[in-house]
């Protein structure tokens, strides 16, 4: 048991570096693409460049943020793997004289619950999921619209989402 712990935390360890260099990586390619958009954002305002050019540099911008979000979350539930690890490895090697019963749990992310697949206490299993966390600011809805709808579509329009899967309508923009 113990050799097994040590190998989950040789493991854990390994995605935790893995991480890291994700996050340093989508890093880079988010400043470059936020000063690419300010430069483009400068030449738009010069009418030195499109602004189909400019709306891209600003998506590219967009997904460079959102792949680096990702990726700072991706190392925050890596270092919560490797701590879990310890825990594990400390119990095996004896350096505790039982395991707890009741272990917390903390989220990788801060949001709200959106979906309990647990009601009741009980034994959880690794890996079986207990709560579906979302941070409701980054939610993000893809909508298929008719042409005649989707030419009257602006950037901050109220928007109603009904029969969502939950009670009530949701608000958005």
């Amino acid at each position: 048991a113990r050799q097994q712990a040590e190998a989950v935390v040789g493991a854990a360890e390994a995605r935790v570096v893995s991480a890291q260099a994700g996050v340093e990586a989508v890093s880079a390619e988010a400043r470059f693409a936020r000063l690419q958009f300010e430069r483009f954002e400068q030449l738009a305002g010069q009418e030195v460049v499109a602004q189909a050019e400019l709306d891209r540099a600003r998506s590219e911008w967009e997904r460079a943020a959102s792949l680096e979000a990702a990726a700072r979350t991706q190392l925050v539930a890596a270092r919560f793997e490797l701590e879990n690890a310890r825990a594990v490895l400390e119990v095996a090697a004896g350096g505790r004289e039982e395991a707890p019963m009741v272990v917390p749990v903390r989220a990788v992310i801060d949001g709200v619950i959106l979906r309990r697949h647990r009601w009741s206490e009980g034994p959880v299993l690794a890996g079986e999921p207990v709560l579906d966390l979302g941070d409701l600011a980054q939610l993000e809805v893809q909508v298929d619209l008719l042409s005649a709808a989707a030419v009257r579509v602006v950037e901050g329009m109220r928007v109603v989402l009904t029969r969502w899967g939950g009670s009530g309508d949701l608000e958005a923009r």
